[in-house]
């Protein structure tokens, strides 16, 4: 399906967005086109309900009448989005400007089979209540593996073991709403973009740091997915080549994975015989010595695969995000540091800036809505 707003109406509310409350002959100015034709699309706009009329600006130094100043009505309609994690599933409906309406949570460890994940991701929207189909615009679900961007396919979801997963058209005849599904970290970005730490860039590495490892890539103030949809798969980097040679197939998780992830990182301790969680890990390994030693070599590995990204995409910015890059953000910065100076050219480190995600766990969720709203509003980044 095309776009609700397209052409000169895009335009006008693209820019009504961005600066409003503003007048008609402001929106004129800026979009270049005529008085006429700007009132008659806000007219049109307005009787859609899509804005509204809402103050009275100042008059011009000649005199005259007030301009009627004109604002964006962000629950004009609603949109929901899925964020379907390896541990947890989180639900929301929203409205167009990313604000939350309701929000349900729940758990994704039993998920196994194709038919177990979409009645999870039906259960959790038909919690949201009773919704009104006319106000939906769309569904955007957030997948924490690899998806097809020109079919919606799942191609691979390690944390479940499922491939090759077409759940898109079966919600959409469900629900009676278009349905977009992208990799999870991939909406993270899009949602900083929109949102978070990342509004205004161009340039953009976003690294997940949690139950696995992934990233999410802005390249001209758009989101990357990459010609199969398998961009800022950072997890498959090969950081020790001398072990990985005497590997045989590639596992479930990839190659960094097995380094530096919540799952590798609990697998490590309890071969060690050390039952912790990963916050416990953390704290613990500031005063012992071989906890210490095992975050400091997970760390290393992870700081030569961000490196590796940094050289090959030349971001203006590095977010971390992710259950742990969220909360441990100043302590991973801190040891990278030593590795990123050595690996990436002085020039270019000294002109990228690191930043702790702004949206923490909402990232996937703000980003399917800015998703959807691009696919059948119209797009949130200029």
């Amino acid at each position: 399906m095309g776009r609700m707003f397209q052409g000169t109406e895009a335009i006008v509310l693209r820019i009504l967005r961005e600066k409003q409350p503003i007048s008609r002959a402001q929106i004129a100015q800026l979009s270049r086109l005529s008085k006429p034709a700007v009132s008659e699309i806000v007219g049109r706009l307005i009787a859609m309900g899509a804005i509204v009329e809402s103050e009275t600006g100042c008059s011009t130094p000649r005199g005259g009448k007030k301009p009627r100043l004109l604002s964006f009505c962000p629950n004009f309609k609603t949109i929901i989005a899925v964020d379907v994690g390896g541990t947890n599933i989180r639900t929301v409906l929203s409205n167009l400007d990313g604000g939350f309406l309701k929000r349900i949570e729940g758990s994704t460890r039993a998920v196994r089979t194709k038919a177990a994940l979409l009645q999870l991701i039906t259960d959790s929207i038909d919690a949201l209540g009773d919704l009104t189909r006319e106000r939906v615009v769309g569904i955007g679900i957030g997948i924490p593996g690899t998806v097809d961007p020109g079919n919606g396919v799942i191609q691979y979801i390690p944390a479940f073991n499922l491939r090759g997963v077409e759940i898109a058209e079966e919600l959409a005849e469900t629900y009676g709403h278009p349905v977009f599904l992208a990799n999870d970290v991939t909406l993270n970005a899009l949602g900083e973009l929109w949102k978070g730490e990342a509004r205004g860039s161009k340039s953009l590495l976003l690294v997940s740091l949690g139950t696995g490892t992934g990233s999410g890539i802005i390249i001209n103030g758009r989101v990357y997915e990459g010609a199969h949809g398998y961009a800022g798969e950072i997890g498959y980097q090969v950081t020790d080549w001398n072990r990985e040679v005497a590997n045989t197939g590639q596992g479930a998780f990839g190659s960094l994975e097995n380094w530096f992830s919540g799952y590798h990182l609990e697998k490590r301790l309890e071969k060690m015989g050390r039952k912790l969680t990963i916050e416990a890990f953390f704290e613990d390994a500031q005063t012992d010595t071989e906890l210490a030693a095992l975050l400091s070599e997970a760390v290393e590995h992870l700081a030569l695969a961000i490196s590796n990204a940094i050289v090959l995409l030349d971001p203006e910015s590095v977010i971390l995000t992710g259950g742990i890059g969220f909360h441990q953000y100043d302590r991973l910065i801190r040891m990278m540091w030593p590795a990123l100076q050595r690996t990436v050219p002085e020039e270019m480190l000294d002109q990228i800036v690191f930043r702790k995600g702004a949206l923490g766990k909402d990232g996937v969720l703000v980003g399917a809505v800015s998703y959807v709203h691009e696919n059948v509003i119209v797009s949130t980044t200029s």
